[in-house]
């Protein structure tokens, strides 16, 4: 997912400034759309939609939208429609959440920003590092990925 994600950092040639953000993808949107991407998830553009606020820790430096993002995915491809067992999905979720925490030592935007992300690149390589997290995670839970 690391390299799928790339086209959502990189802007289409020929915008304005003005226009940047307009087409800038936020860490939570780049997460979903990857993860829709490379595992070939149908997801409307409603459900692309709902992760927008996610982005930019909740739209408050709270909660990174990286975690966001992959636990939204997790919960399309591990989920099941109710009534249902949410044991699995749960396990998957805190798994990645987890190891995102022992990576970079916080869940929160906040804290990401100053700490991991001080540079003109910002949270960018927390994304990738995101990415393979999350790859780690569906790889070692693929047995419990439910058909859709």
């Amino acid at each position: 997912m690391k390299n799928t994600i790339l086209k959502y950092f990189d802007l289409p040639q020929g915008i304005t400034e003005e226009e940047k953000p307009l087409y800038h993808y936020n860490c939570a949107e780049a997460i979903l759309h990857a993860a829709r991407d490379k595992y070939g998830l149908n997801l409307s553009e409603e459900t692309l939609n709902a992760i927008i606020p996610f982005g930019g820790g909740m739209s408050s430096r709270r909660t990174c939208g990286i975690i966001s993002g992959a636990v939204a995915t997790i919960g399309i491809m591990f989920g099941n429609q109710k009534p249902c067992d949410q044991q699995c999905v749960r396990s998957v979720a805190n798994e990645f959440v987890e190891r995102f925490i022992k990576e970079f030592g916080s869940d929160q935007c906040t804290y990401l920003l100053i700490m991991k992300a001080p540079t003109e690149e910002k949270c960018r390589p927390v994304i990738l590092r995101g990415c393979e997290i999350l790859d780690e995670v569906i790889e070692n839970n693929k047995d419990k990925i439910i058909k859709k």
